[in-house]
């Protein structure tokens, strides 16, 4: 397979934004709240959705409230936070409807009765999941992470007075994941002073206030994903020195596992294209190119991409398309203009459209696509792949796969793809890449026909991956899944949609270099959950698996630092990725 080698709503937390209060006014609607002892209560108002709801600081944790479909048909609703220690406290809370703003308030209230000792001692508040490296511009750190690598822990007064002092140590628990159990304690890969610590150290302390929350910086690892960690707080100071306290009563553990993400362009080639033969300007309606396949009446597209090299005065514009319909094919008897035949279009162009450079062996440029007949008569003029093994397979590698929001660019097609041209074109039509550079952590993933025939006589490739650009050769799968059996033994019958997916797991590991001690960086072993299974990253073997919807690697050894896999392998791999 290899030939070089959220919307998430967090009701304590609204990652990434700024806790604004009266975004819109609540009118007659407005935020009740009151207490029963030490219980605060609050009160939503009628005919809205609760958006979330804290405790003293703005949405770092505390009691939440209901998500309901329709917000305008409910009454008013009571929720409340138990277990306050004496003193002044300030409720958060957000509201919306359909019809309406994300609306805020806060309201003090006056706690005089102590908490009873049923009550917790304090809370110890922080996100299970602490991200190596955020790359994304545009996405969000997990909840309670504000950089790279690190955690900010709140503690908070509940029936403790403020002025107690709580102790808290980290410590390396046995390993999550479902491949090479027995786990044991201490084993986590990035064994360095500051990766599960505060500030270098395994042990710390804080003072309560008595309202309000203390912070604590939590260090982790910057790039072994999987590494995970516990931290346990208390007001027991043999916590400290004591290798064998145990976390009980009064005690808080908090367990908080590293992760890496990975971000994909998902795009897709056109099945019936064209590179443009000659510059075509604003204003203009006649494009040229150099082969016949367009008729009169065919429903066309032209495509734009910023230049290969990244550094030419148009490419501010980005990435661009437009609609037209062909009036007239005709060869081209202009001396002055490149190409054979002159396509007329019903309207002149708004955007210009530009030759590029050839890579190696591969013309690039922008295109004319042919959306009205397309390969093999396919009604759809793109190539697909299927995603959705995606997230599942590399959560196993504790990676989360994040598409990119350059995803979806129409490539032209090539036929027959060679290993330069993988690369040529790879590189043009990356949206994400913006320099001359390819973004850290970003991969590029292409439904795409064909690539170059193997030397191997009856060898059939399914998907190519060269560093960062990982293609789908979604033509032959679907004309081995629908050919015969005597031709194609192991993949005749199959679902192709199945295979495709299957495919982009596997193009999309080696971009992490898996394998790198076997031939073309396949492996050759069975799949660590199923030993009558294929390893996924077993490209000629198991390709006959490749409809069967698992998507399982390989892991083989009795140590997480000595063993072989490509878990351990893309858990293992330093950022940025290669």
């Amino acid at each position: 397979m290899k030939t070089t080698s959220r919307y998430i709503l967090n009701i304590f937390l609204l990652s990434g934004s700024v806790f604004t209060l009266n975004v819109a006014p609540l009118s007659a609607q407005q935020l009740i709240v009151g207490t029963n002892g030490n219980t605060i209560t609050y009160t939503t108002p009628a005919g809205y959705c609760c958006a979330g709801a804290s405790l003293d600081e703005p949405f770092v944790g505390g009691a939440g409230c209901a998500i309901v479909p329709d917000c305008s048909t409910q009454p008013a609703r009571n929720d409340q936070f138990s277990c306050n220690p004496v003193g002044t406290h300030v409720v958060y809370a957000c509201w919306y409807n359909p019809n309406t703003p994300q609306q805020c308030e806060s309201k003090a209230v006056n706690v005089t009765e102590p908490a009873p000792p049923s009550c917790p001692l304090f809370d110890l508040i922080g996100g299970s999941r602490v991200l190596t490296h955020k790359y994304g511009s545009t996405d969000n750190y997990p909840f309670g992470q504000t950089a790279d690598a690190q955690m900010t822990l709140k503690l908070r007064a509940r029936r403790a007075p403020g002025g107690t002092t709580i102790y808290l140590r980290v410590f390396d628990p046995p390993d999550t994941a479902a491949y090479g159990a027995p786990h044991q304690p201490d084993d986590n890969q990035d064994t360095s002073a500051n990766a599960g610590s505060f500030s270098g150290s395994k042990t710390t302390q804080v003072s309560l206030p008595a309202t309000g929350s203390v912070s604590v910086v939590f260090s982790a690892t910057d790039h072994a994903a999987g590494d995970n960690y516990r931290v346990e707080a208390t007001a027991d100071q043999t916590i400290l020195n004591d290798p064998n306290f145990i976390c009980s009563t009064d005690c808080k553990s908090l367990d908080i596992t590293a992760f890496k993400r990975m971000y994909v362009e998902m795009d897709e080639m056109y099945r019936n294209s064209q590179l443009i033969a000659a510059r075509t300007l604003v204003g203009e309606s006649v494009v040229y190119v150099n082969d016949r396949g367009f008729r009169r009446g065919d429903s066309v597209r032209l495509v734009h991409a910023s230049s290969y090299q990244r550094n030419e005065p148009q490419d501010v514009d980005g990435f661009y398309s437009e609609d037209r319909v062909i009036v007239d094919v005709a060869r081209n008897n202009n001396p002055n203009q490149v190409g054979a035949y002159a396509i007329t279009l019903d309207q002149p162009l708004t955007k210009t459209y530009f030759t590029d450079l050839k890579f190696v062996d591969t013309q690039l440029g922008d295109a004319i696509v042919n959306t009205s007949r397309n390969a093999q008569r396919s009604s759809d003029p793109r190539y697909h792949s299927n995603e959705q093994y995606v997230s599942g397979a590399f959560a196993e590698a504790f990676v989360e796969v994040i598409k990119a929001t350059t995803s979806g660019v129409g490539i032209p097609f090539y036929d027959a793809m060679s290993s330069a041209g993988n690369i040529g074109v790879g590189r043009k039509w990356f949206a994400a890449r913006t320099s001359v550079l390819i973004p850290p952590n970003f991969g590029l993933a292409v439904a795409a026909a064909t690539r170059t025939p193997l030397t191997t006589a009856n060898q059939l490739s399914l998907g190519t991956t060269s560093g960062p650009f990982s293609y789908v050769w979604r033509q032959n799968v679907d004309d081995s899944t629908s050919g015969p059996k005597s031709k194609f033994p192991l993949m005749a019958g199959l679902d192709a949609n199945i295979v495709s997916g299957e495919v982009l797991v596997h193009e999309l590991a080696h971009q992490w270099n898996v394998n790198s001690t076997y031939p073309d960086h396949e492996c050759n072993k069975k799949s660590y959950a199923d030993s009558t299974q294929f390893c996924q990253g077993n490209g000629p073997s198991n390709s006959g698996q490749y409809g069967d919807g698992i998507v399982k690697f390989h892991y083989v050894g009795s140590s997480p630092s000595t063993a072989d896999s490509e878990y351990m392998d893309i858990r293992k791999t330093g950022e940025p990725k290669p």
